[in-house]
């Protein structure tokens, strides 16, 4: 079996099992969180401690007082920090936005202007993102009802960037004759999914590594969009793009 058809398979294999019954991955920071010069060491380890509660548990099920527990202070302390557990939240998916953000306009800019590296590049930026940091990811795309309205804009505004920037890429793709799917709003609309649907697995799934994955969902990208996938520069750009990000 092929390296993508292993990674795909052990997808399938864990995305039926509830995570409460698998173990985290001990190569993978199970509070993993962008670096940022932005939060002093007590709001850090703060907002660590809501990615482990927010990103199993959730944000509605999770108390002040856990939060607190989990850092190993007393819930008024808490309040010295941050405001309430809202701004908690609306910081994580300030974090993440800004993180993903970064990391796309970067892939696409890097490697020319050739659509199917673009596309190639931009998966892996989605792919590297969402594997170093899978409950960031779930609480980015899965807290949104539970901002407060002015981070609720902020989200709002970062995804019609991201969204914006992946179109660019397919519009070009199909003006070069790259691509044949013209269904933007779809293909956003999956890939978004794939996304998703990586950080609930990847945390479980030893043997699995980021540039595997790479290379798998560059090719279910491309072939979404009706390119052909098995080009030598598209290869090239899907390797190496991984394991930059690995």
């Amino acid at each position: 079996m092929s390296t993508s058809a292993t990674a795909l398979s052990t997808a399938a294999s864990l995305v039926t099992t509830s995570s409460a019954n698998l173990a985290w991955r001990s190569d993978l920071d199970p509070r993993g969180l962008p670096e940022t010069d932005g939060y002093t060491p007590s709001q850090r380890a703060i907002l660590e401690a809501c990615v482990e509660l927010f990103g199993d548990l959730g944000y509605a099920a999770t108390s002040v007082r856990d939060i607190a527990a989990l850092v190993g202070i007393k819930s008024a302390s808490l309040y010295k920090s941050f405001a309430s557990k809202q701004a908690m939240l609306d910081a994580l998916s300030e974090l993440g936005h800004t993180e993903f953000s970064e990391r796309q306009i970067a892939a696409v800019m890097d490697v020319g202007d050739d659509p199917r590296e673009q596309l190639t590049a931009a998966m892996n930026a989605l792919v590297t993102m969402t594997c170093e940091y899978p409950r960031l990811t779930r609480i980015v795309n899965g807290e949104v009802r539970n901002l407060s309205p002015a981070a609720f804009e902020r989200d709002q505004s970062a995804r019609l960037q991201s969204a914006r920037i992946l179109r660019d890429v397919l519009d070009r793709g199909r003006r070069t004759g790259a691509f044949s799917n013209p269904d933007d709003d779809a293909i956003t609309v999956v890939f978004w999914s794939l996304g998703v649907g990586l950080a609930g697995w990847f945390p479980y799934a030893y043997g699995v590594t980021a540039e595997d994955l790479c290379v798998s969902y560059a090719d279910i990208a491309l072939r979404i969009v009706g390119a052909v996938p098995e080009t030598p520069a598209v290869r090239r750009t899907g390797s190496g793009a991984g394991k930059r990000g690995g």
